[in-house]
């Protein structure tokens, strides 16, 4: 045994602290469990799938509603402040610029979340074709009392490894009740439009129901994870298709953002070309 090394929990502590540049191994303490139900069982690539996609669906988010659309509120909310021509050019062509931004954010999230429905499709198919446990067992010759088809030792779950979880979803917390934070002003700035294209007025509810299928899959879905036993396949496919439904929620919310985004980006474009 080396003497010298670093404790796990330590580790651990060190990878989840935010700002600390190793963040993201939230993802990994929050699946743990359900990476061991999937043992041996699901295709590694989907389950790497699964994680990448969860992973930069959370950065997106963050990108989205911590950056760029708080960016377009400040503009947008400065449009009433009197300023000389060239400025008024630059203040339109921002909004646009960053409208631009806002949509290309959201055709990313749009591809991940349907990455992350295909990983699920796998897991589910692959867990479907295992799921007797038996001829599991007689095929490979494991014992009914083998460990890796027992609930997790308790060893495996003891106080410090909970609260590694606990730090974990910590993380996810905080970055949720950022993301609630965001308050949004497009509906308002689009009825001070002469003409203002439809669907302008759904754009503040659309954004927030796509954060709320978000939110339902890392504050409610993800940490359900965390009470899966190791043979409790009902559970793992019935959060698998709680979170693939959340995600067909978030790209049926995405499709219906785009024409009144795509509308408003089009107008600014206008503006300055009038200009």
């Amino acid at each position: 045994m080396n003497h010298n090394s670093t404790p796990e929990s330590a580790i651990t502590e060190r990878r989840l602290q935010p700002g600390s540049g190793s963040e993201q191994r939230w993802l990994a303490t929050m699946l743990r469990r359900l990476e061991i139900h999937c043992e041996q069982r699901v295709f590694a690539a989907d389950i790497q799938l699964f994680k990448v996609s969860l992973h930069h669906i959370f950065l997106s988010t963050s990108k989205l509603y911590q950056d760029i659309l708080p960016r377009v509120t400040t503009t947008i909310q400065s449009m009433h402040l009197p300023v000389r021509g060239s400025e008024e050019l630059k203040r339109k062509r921002k909004i646009w610029s960053n409208l631009l931004v806002g949509q290309r954010q959201l055709e990313r999230l749009a591809t991940l979340f349907q990455l992350l429905n295909s990983a699920i499709n796998g897991m589910i198919d692959s867990l479907d074709a295992t799921a007797d446990t038996s001829h599991v067992r007689e095929e490979q010759g494991i014992s009914p009392g083998s460990e890796r088809f027992q609930s997790p030792p308790e060893s495996r779950w003891q106080p410090e490894i909970q609260e590694q979880w606990r730090r974990a979803f910590a993380i996810v917390s905080t970055h949720i009740k950022s993301w609630k934070s965001y308050r949004g002003t497009l509906s308002t700035y689009a009825f001070h439009l002469q003409s203002m294209p439809p669907g302008l007025d759904r754009l503040d509810s659309l954004f927030r129901e796509l954060l709320e299928s978000t939110c339902a899959i890392y504050g409610d879905i993800l940490a359900d994870f965390q009470a899966v036993l190791a043979e409790d396949d009902e559970m793992v496919m019935t959060l698998l298709l709680d979170m693939m439904q959340k995600a067909d929620q978030a790209i049926f919310t995405i499709d219906a953002l785009m024409e009144p985004l795509q509308a408003l980006i089009a107008h600014h474009a206008l503006k300055q070309e009038m200009n």
